[in-house]
């Protein structure tokens, strides 16, 4: 069984059409609209715990000032390419990259970026990759994977090729419950944020 980690979420992992409706909702009560498209992949980078979307979704209305219609462009211009950057991250994750996920990771804190968040996204990310490469061993098709996890087929089958190339499940379940670990360490004192990440990226390559 999978070590659980006791992070703020108000949805499931796979409900990220309704985390998609949150963002777009949240935007419209600040006074902003943005596109669908653009709401996905501000989820995609900034991970799925709604305390650290409304953190930035605030950010992101100071950045666009008077502007009211957002796109994910837009952000990514005006944060100067902080946003590219994090997709970087999530790249080199998800085809354990190590030294480069630690390279992107170095640089994405030096340039303010919170470690406690990019913890969450990684977090966020083993347990899609987990959900999916499970479903695959018990003989999902990927259309079936796709419906259950409300993704979209194609997405799927290309992620599927990427974490399957490089990640067990096996694998996969034991870098989660070092997640959780760390995650403990972090809220006990244990370790600082910054350390935890660093350290667990670097067990990537065992």
């Amino acid at each position: 069984k999978a070590a659980t980690c006791h992070e703020f979420q108000s949805f499931k992992d796979w409900e990220t059409e309704k985390i998609v409706d949150w963002v777009q909702k949240k935007f419209q009560k600040l006074e902003k609209t943005i596109d669908r498209n653009s709401a996905r992949k501000f989820v995609d980078v900034n991970g799925k715990e709604l305390s650290i979307l409304a953190m930035e979704i605030e950010k992101a209305t100071v950045f666009m000032g008077k502007d009211d219609d957002v796109s994910f462009e837009k952000i990514n211009q005006l944060m100067g390419g902080q946003a590219a950057n994090l997709f970087a991250f999530n790249d080199a994750f998800k085809l354990k990259k190590v030294s480069e996920v630690v390279n992107h990771a170095t640089s994405l804190m030096e340039s303010g970026e919170d470690p406690i968040k990019l913890f969450g996204m990684v977090g966020s990310n083993l347990r899609l990759y987990m959900s999916m490469v499970s479903l695959k061993n018990r003989g999902y098709s990927v259309d079936k994977i796709a419906k259950t996890l409300s993704k979209n087929p194609y997405f799927i089958q290309k992620l599927m090729q990427d974490v399957t190339r490089n990640y067990s499940e096996e694998k996969l379940k034991q870098l989660y419950k070092i997640v959780c670990e760390k995650d403990l360490f972090i809220k006990t004192g244990k370790q600082p944020a910054d350390t935890a990440l660093l350290l667990f990226l670097i067990t990537l390559a065992d």
